[in-house]
């Protein structure tokens, strides 16, 4: 698995999880303050995930997240920051994105 990042000013707009296919084990290429935590698991026969619990906290939602998964073809998508064009990138099919920041 392939991890593209877009950042922009020290930010971090969003992030392209491709080559799914190639995770080995268990990975979790969102970071701990995300909203949405994203795991890909390849799990061996009789290998499971031992039973645990989030701690609760208390959190304040001010913006949307999004993720998008691509089923079949390809998606062309344009980050955005105050109305700059700051970066494009080109999901394929079996590839997800996650638009945290700005515009697209």
């Amino acid at each position: 698995m392939e991890t593209e990042e877009i950042h922009h000013e020290g930010e971090r707009l969003g992030y392209v999880l491709r080559n799914l296919h190639k995770a080995e084990g268990r990975k979790f290429p969102s970071k701990n303050e995300d909203f949405l935590q994203m795991g890909i698991l390849e799990l061996k026969k009789g290998e499971w995930i031992h039973p645990h619990f989030h701690i609760e906290r208390e959190r304040v939602i001010n913006k949307t997240h999004k993720a998008i998964y691509v089923i079949s073809g390809k998606m062309e998508f344009t980050f955005y920051k105050k109305g700059v064009k700051i970066k494009e990138t080109t999901v394929h099919q079996g590839e997800i994105i996650f638009l945290l920041e700005g515009g697209f």
